[in-house]
């Protein structure tokens, strides 16, 4: 079996005086970090960059993807601003991000979707929840339409991509507090559901990446409905993302055990 590997990038100081500084994704990676490294969740080898300029999280991606095997299952993760430009482009913004720079400053999302594709893992996972409340440079008018089309930006074999919305009024910064900290609504649930085991709606003990978007899009909209997750796969059969970390043989009488991932 292959290995399990997480990289998680979360921005939310910005030099450009015009990018909100965000709070939410400090917390959000650290949780879900947690979650995914769990042995008994999870699994994963999991990095984490906190606002990195976007040279080194390009350079990281890289790398990630470039030492990937056929058997490994990753997933990259993401949250922060995401930006558009004039042409409807789609950008990450990092710590060193300038909106009337993107082309020399932003992380494209085009050079991600060419470090994936360089990638031999058959199991990639994507996971942006993106605060797209700022997509457009002020004062300018957008070519395209307003709708942050980052699904389609992303389409390849082998790949399952999870977006906490494409809308640009969707803002994650609301006054929702979890702790200390105000939090995305999309990783919350996100995270809730890997750690007490409820996104295993099936209850066979083992959590799909189906489920786990189901489980997601479900409380999100309930929450907030004017948030809409969205999901593209292209892959043979389900990914098992983790484990029900509450599963027993007792809730499912009659029924063997399930096959789980192997653990490195």
């Amino acid at each position: 079996m292959g290995r399990r590997l997480a990289l998680l990038i979360a921005t939310y100081e910005y030099h450009d005086p015009g990018l909100q500084q965000l709070t939410a994704p400090a917390h959000d990676a650290e949780a879900l970090a947690t979650v995914l490294q769990d042995p008994r969740i999870a699994g994963f080898e999991v990095t984490t960059l906190i606002n990195e300029p976007h040279y080194r999280v390009g350079e990281a991606i890289g790398d990630f993807y470039r030492d990937q095997l056929r058997d490994d299952l990753t997933l990259l993760y993401f949250t922060g601003h995401g930006l558009k430009d004039d042409d409807g482009r789609l950008y990450l913004a990092m710590t060193n991000t300038h909106r009337d720079s993107l082309l020399f400053t932003g992380l494209a999302a085009e050079q991600i979707d060419q470090a994936m594709e360089t990638g031999n893992s058959r199991q990639k996972v994507l996971i942006l929840d993106c605060c797209y409340s700022g997509a457009f440079p002020t004062g300018r008018t957008a070519k395209a339409d307003t709708t942050v089309h980052s699904l389609e930006r992303f389409q390849g074999r082998g790949r399952t991509v999870l977006t906490a919305s494409d809308a640009t009024q969707y803002s994650f910064e609301g006054n929702q507090i979890h702790g200390q900290a105000t939090r995305s609504v999309f990783t919350h649930h996100l995270v809730e559901g890997l750690r007490d085991g409820s996104a295993d709606l099936d209850g066979d003990g083992n959590i799909t990446l189906d489920e786990l978007y189901d489980y997601v899009h479900g409380r999100v909209v309930n929450e907030m409905p004017q948030q809409r997750p969205k999901k593209q796969a292209n892959v043979e059969g389900q990914t098992i993302i983790a484990q029900n970390i509450n599963w027993t043989l007792a809730h499912r009488p009659g029924r063997a055990c399930p096959s789980v991932p192997h653990r490195q």
